[in-house]
């Protein structure tokens, strides 16, 4: 197997890592919004077990509904940042490389 094609990768790899920071942040805002989105199902269910109990207490199902409407609204919030660090992340990158190659091409 010829590793070279592997080895011309690395230093795109690099370009990629070039805000650590940046990316763990966008990583951990990843987990939140996949969280969230998880958290909805559970907490529908919960809400319909609840409901259908037969001492069913108004405001236990009421801080249930504004719970899951929170949930509901926090994922594509999550969502939105996430996408919004990755874009920076990714521009950043495709502009070094895209520089990277247009050095290499002009110095040929």
């Amino acid at each position: 197997m010829n590793k070279q094609p592997f080895r011309s990768l690395l230093p795109l790899l690099s370009k990629l890592a070039r805000s650590p920071k940046l990316l763990v942040v966008a990583a951990i805002i990843m987990l939140f919004e996949k969280s969230a989105n998880v958290l909805i199902a559970v907490s529908l269910k919960e809400i319909i077990d609840a409901l259908n109990s037969i001492s069913a207490d108004f405001k236990l199902a009421v801080l249930l509904v504004v719970g899951y409407g929170v949930l509901r609204a926090s994922a594509p919030i999550f969502a939105e940042i996430r996408d919004m660090l990755f874009t920076r992340a990714s521009e950043n990158s495709a502009r070094d490389i895209s520089r990277d190659l247009s050095e290499h091409i002009l110095g040929l």
